[in-house]
């Protein structure tokens, strides 16, 4: 049985478009992986939550300094994010708060646990894998002038693998947020 021409053309367009549509399907999802990192001002839901999360508040938020957030890559999604607050003020006995069940979340360095030293090199690594240089060095954030929060934490044997930390420059008043999973 001989198929009419007209409607093998139309199968001949229909599979042209399809292609087409897949191909761009696939460079959207491409594109979303590997495109651009933003750098561009963190939203305003995204800095209420940090703040928030931190225990600050956004009440007490001065000015966005700096926002970092990579492209997703590979298949489970890696990134890295970093954000850096000015804030008005730290109450005096915010750090030593206690939180009920525990004793205040906010550690001042050395870290005594090799899990948490881990999954503060993964934080702070992002100065240096992802190019930012407004990040302070991990020599400069050891020093008694800064406190550690964990917020979130996955990790395997002893490696994290996922991290959010909030790190606090009480001298300068800085609330730093890194996130980063590998």
């Amino acid at each position: 049985m001989k198929i009419p021409r007209i409607v093998r053309l139309g199968f001949e367009i229909w599979g042209y478009i399809a292609f087409a549509g897949l191909a761009l399907i696939l460079s959207l999802i491409v594109w979303q992986w590997l495109g651009p990192a933003k750098t561009a001002e963190a939203s305003s839901q995204r800095t209420r939550v940090l703040l928030n999360w931190s225990g600050l508040g956004e009440e007490r938020l001065q000015s966005v300094l700096h926002t970092y957030e990579s492209a997703l890559s590979g298949v489970e999604g890696d990134y890295a994010q970093a954000y850096a607050f000015k804030i008005t003020e730290i109450p005096p006995d915010f750090l030593s708060r206690d939180t009920g069940a525990f004793d205040s979340p906010w550690q001042a360095f050395p870290l005594s646990n090799p899990i948490l030293e881990d999954a503060f090199s993964l934080a702070t690594g992002i100065r240096q894998s992802e190019g930012q240089s407004w990040i302070p060095e991990p020599s400069t954030i050891t020093s008694p002038r800064f406190r550690a929060m964990f917020h979130k934490l996955t990790f395997y044997s002893t490696h994290a693998e996922y991290v959010g930390l909030f790190l606090l420059d009480t001298q300068e008043r800085i609330l730093y947020y890194f996130e980063n999973k590998i």
